[in-house]
């Protein structure tokens, strides 16, 4: 398999015209959900107090978590399994993966609702909101993954369109009747979401199956947790270094780090994008030929470093008056660090590559235990990059904690590859 011959031509010719169409539409939602969700956040920013503002970011943040978890154990596991299943067999599996989802929603809701109640003010007031909507925020975000196992990243795109154009109307009735406050703001960002997911209903013509749900927590029990473990420790561990950072090395530190970062902002969101899609497609490829597994894998990798790379560049060579436009004052502590932050996206799209092809074969105990090595090791690296030699010393340690993940990660998806082309 290792030997397979692949050519970039012969990838294009198999692959340009539909991927190249899913993508497109993929980057299209991708960039209308996040960037949506940054401009409410920059919206209630500029319409509440610090207060208000706060125990939004609180009940936003715990959303993200929520959103892994049922990544993890309703969206994930349907790509993973069903992305080359015939239509009628995905169907029934949309039906469990969405109710699977709806379920999360209401459990994790409910202790949520306990605590937001319990705690009171603003804070528990959003918690209390985001426990009322939480179910239909997890079943519009179940329905465009399905939407991308299906091949139908058009209908993601019109279901994201649903939420922000109700997102909008809600909104604007808050701040024209003068009644808005992070309670309010959630409960319509909320809601709006929950109609999207009622769309979603409506675009395909059917509607979660809670039965089916249960049995699709037991059906896939054997990856989802592993999955959710990966994803949380994925998400998480840059927040622990930074405060682990911050305390060491001071809040300027990590301030010039995030402030580099933000200037590939336009790369993540293309990269969260192209995973959306490329997941589903790896899976149709490794059905259909699965000895051309390795060569796309390989070259998307190449790939991924080489535009990162660029990315870097562009951002390394900004005028200062762009650099200036864009973070102010901060611009003069994070342009010296772009070497360092390149590097560090060079390393993780290696790494997020490796886990494609390991996602394909069902390998997901290896990419947990590795994501779990990483924990420690980049916050001990981030903090002793950071007392050594600043903001870049932290970067650069970092970096290499990602490449030494990236090399293990290659080094678990060869041998996988190699077993599974053994069997085959």
């Amino acid at each position: 398999m290792m030997a397979a011959r692949f050519t970039a031509k012969s990838l294009v010719t198999r692959f340009s015209s539909p991927v190249g169409r899913r993508a497109r539409w993929s980057l299209v939602d991708q960039a209308l959900s996040s960037l949506t969700n940054m401009a409410v956040s920059v919206f209630v920013a500029r319409v509440v107090g610090p207060n208000e503002f706060g125990a939004f970011a609180l009940a936003f943040a715990t959303y993200l978590l929520a959103l892994n978890a049922g990544r993890a154990f309703a969206s994930q596991p349907l790509v993973i399994r069903h992305s080359a299943s015939p239509a009628d067999v995905r169907w029934l599996a949309t039906l469990g993966s969405t109710g699977a989802a709806v379920i999360l929603g209401i459990t994790v809701a409910i202790p949520l609702g306990i605590v937001g109640l319990t705690v009171g003010g603003p804070t528990g007031g959003t918690l209390a909101a985001l426990a009322v909507c939480l179910p239909g925020l997890l079943l519009q975000d179940a329905w465009r993954y399905s939407f991308f196992t299906s091949s139908e990243p058009t209908k993601a795109v019109i279901n994201d369109g649903i939420w922000v154009i109700v997102q909008v109307l809600l909104f604007s009735l808050l701040v024209i009747t003068h009644t808005q406050n992070s309670v309010r703001f959630v409960l319509a960002w909320g809601a709006a979401a929950t109609v999207a997911g009622f769309g979603g209903c409506l675009q395909t013509r059917c509607r979660p199956n809670f039965r089916g749900g249960i049995r699709w927590f037991k059906s896939h029990s054997d990856i989802a947790p592993m999955l959710a473990v990966e994803m949380l420790a994925t998400a998480g561990v840059t927040q622990i270094a930074f405060f682990c950072l911050a305390a060491a090395a001071g809040v300027e530190t990590v301030g010039a780090i995030r402030a580099a970062s933000l200037l590939f902002g336009p790369l993540n969101v293309v990269w969260v994008g192209a995973i959306v899609v490329i997941l589903p497609e790896v899976v149709r490829l490794h059905s259909s030929a699965p000895s051309r597994l390795f060569g796309f894998s390989v070259a998307l990798a190449i790939g991924m470093a080489g535009i990162s790379l660029a990315m870097g560049s562009v951002v390394f060579f900004l005028p200062s008056s762009v650099g200036h436009a864009l973070l102010g004052t901060n611009w003069l502590v994070a342009r010296p660090i772009v070497p360092a932050v390149t590097l560090q996206v060079v390393a993780s799209a290696v790494l997020a590559t490796a886990a494609l092809p390991m996602r394909v074969l069902e390998a997901v105990r290896q990419t947990m235990s590795i994501r779990l090595i990483l924990v420690p090791l980049t916050v001990g690296a981030y903090t002793a990059g950071g007392v050594l030699a600043g903001a870049a010393g932290a970067t650069l340690c970092g970096a290499g904690v990602t490449g030494l993940g990236a090399w293990l990660a290659w080094r678990q998806a060869i041998k996988a590859m190699r077993y599974e082309s053994l069997r085959a």
